[in-house]
Formats: C-alpha cells, structure tokens, sequence
C-alpha cells in the first residue's frame, strides 16, 4: 500500500509486523537498468509500552521512637537498571537503592520515584504511595513499691504493686507472673531484683527495676519479744492456746484521722484512739490491713516474723470469739491486750 510523498524521508507510527519498502523511479531515463527499483524490506518489531510504577512498604508502622524503620520497594516495569530517588519530607535522601532505612520522626512523610531503564514506557519516572510514618514514646514506667521491700524466709507472699502504667508484668526471682506475687521462701536468702514492665499498643515497652531483700528465718521463742524489721519496733507476745499472738496492737504505718476512710494509696495508714496507753493502739479496716488483697493466706500488714497471722476475715472472728477467756487472762497479766469488734475495726494482736 502506497504512502507517505516524493521525498527521501518517510515518517509514520508503525504497528507491529508492518512491512517497508520503497521504489526509487530514476530520473535518469536513458541507459538505466532495474528503473524503477524496490529497496530491501524491513519488518517493524513494536513493542507495546510498559507502565512503570512502583510502591514502598515500611518494616513498621506506627513504630516505637527511635526505632530504625526499613523501606523496601516494589517495582512494575523497572527495567535492568532502574533508579531510585527516596525523599523524606519531598528532600531527597538515601541512596539509588531498593531498600532505604532511617530513624523517623512523628508524621515524616516517605516517598520514592522510580525511573525505569525499559525503553517502552509510560508513567515514567513514577512516584510511590506516600508512607505517613506514626513515631509512637515509649511508654514512661515508674515502679513505686506498694509492698515491703524487706521480709524473712518464712513471711508469707505478697502482691507486687506500684508500676505505672497499670496492665504491665511483674517478673524476677519468687514472682509469679500470673498472679504478680512475691513469694520469699521461692525467691531464697538475698536481694532480688523485680522489674515491672509495661508494653503499649504499638509493642513499645518500658521497665524500671525495684529490690527485694529476704532475710533469715529467725527462731522466737512465744512470749518473748517480736521485733518488726521493718520499723524495729518491738512486741511482746503471749501463747493462746496453740497460737503465739502479739500482746499488743500493730503499731506500724502513717497515722490518720479516724475520720477519714483508710484507701488503697500505697501508703500503711492507721489509726489511734485516744488512750493512756504508750504508744497508743492503733487499728485498721480490714481491706487496709489485708493490703487490698482478695486472696487468703498472704502477708499483709503483719510482721513477717509473726507466728500465726488471719488466713481470712471470717477466721479472725471465729478466733476472737473462740479466744476471749483466754485473752481476759492476758488482760490481767500484761494489762495491754485489747480485743476490737471486727465489723469495725482490723485489729491485729
């Protein structure tokens, strides 16, 4: 099929597979041979156009600040050899790489431009999705201990308490970490170390680490005196029956008004009442003397080296009914010993 015009220069947008010649006619018209005269033919190979494009992914997002974050591209049509322009914030950055890793900050945008070495192509350079990165704080942990940090071999167990933010996990030596209780007869003679630590929604996580120091068990023989290594304040103790009891009222936290409700606020607090008495009695709301603890047998305010403490309010009543002949002769002999009514008040002996 004729085309194009008398000229030496033939233009067209080929389609794959044409065909193309052209006939010369001589205008030397005396003496010629083969006039008019066909060229060679050449058969177009076309090549459909590439779409170049490309996306990036982070390894994380949102991520904990100062975390590294790695950027990894995904290429359509990108060629042999193709070049890569990463940019943070639209100014350029990193390397002609495939992968671009860096240190961001809270609401930096990521982005890079492809261009492809394909020689078909369309949308080329093309630029990525943007990445809008989420920089999330650790989170900041604080572990004041709502317990006491220093105890025998034989106390009882107690509830860890004190990390900020609550939701976190206790663990060290003697730490269950389902139930968050401190077990010194597990833990062993010595100071240990117990972490609280805390994980936010972004698996960011912080810790702070508080110590635990377990003494010796220490032989006493009932009727002798019982001395609290927490504050050393002394007690003396008498036997009831098969029980050795205090003979006189713990005496151990900050003192409030007995007007005012005793809270779970990581402070022992106790109350007094006006008395001849020195030092005066002091007693407690059973939830304060129990440290807010549900579960039974556990140490709560009472010495560690006491040795018989409440497995429950109901026995505390059960045995101070059971007691009271008992302690009328306590009455007589150390003239101290006070039994309180335990629908109003935690009173320990």
């Amino acid at each position: 099929m004729d085309e194009g015009t008398n000229d030496s220069v033939f233009a067209y947008i080929p389609s794959n597979g044409d065909t193309i010649t052209c006939v010369l006619t001589s205008s030397d018209s005396i003496c010629t041979t083969n006039n008019p005269a066909t060229s060679n033919a050449i058969i177009m190979t076309v090549y459909p156009d590439l779409l170049v494009g490309i996306s990036i992914t982070p390894s994380g997002n949102p991520v904990c600040e100062g975390m590294p974050v790695t950027f990894t591209v995904t290429p359509t049509n990108g060629g042999s050899s193709p070049t890569y322009q990463w940019q943070v914030n639209t100014i350029n950055a990193g390397m002609n790489n495939a992968e671009f890793t860096y240190t961001p900050i809270n609401g930096d945008i990521v982005s890079c431009m492809l261009t492809s070495s394909e020689l078909c192509t369309s949308n080329n350079p093309a630029s990525s999705n943007p990445v809008i990165m989420i920089v999330v704080e650790t989170p900041e942990v604080t572990f004041t201990p709502c317990f006491d940090t220093i105890t025998t071999l034989n106390a009882k167990p107690f509830k860890l308490k004190g990390g900020i933010p609550l939701g976190g996990t206790y663990t060290g030596p003697g730490v269950d970490q389902i139930t968050a209780y401190f077990n010194p007869a597990m833990a062993g003679i010595g100071t240990h170390q117990v972490t609280y630590s805390y994980t936010n929604f972004a698996f960011c996580s912080g810790s702070e680490n508080r110590s635990i120091q377990v003494f010796p068990s220490s032989l006493m023989a009932c009727g002798s005196w019982l001395v609290d290594i927490r504050d050393s304040t002394t007690y003396l103790t008498v036997q009831l029956g098969s029980q050795c009891w205090m003979a006189a009222n713990l005496n151990y936290g900050t003192e409030i008004p007995h007007t005012t409700p005793q809270r779970d606020n990581c402070l022992p607090e106790k109350y007094s009442r006006p008395s001849s008495l020195i030092p005066l009695p002091s007693f407690y709301q059973w939830d304060e003397l129990m440290c807010y603890q549900d579960a039974e047998e556990l140490q709560g305010l009472w010495p560690t080296r006491l040795a018989y403490t409440f497995r429950s309010r109901l026995e505390h009543t059960v045995l101070q009914l059971d007691q009271q002949r008992l302690c009328r002769g306590a009455v007589e002999i150390f003239g101290i010993f006070r039994i309180q009514r335990v629908s109003e008040w935690g009173s320990v002996f």
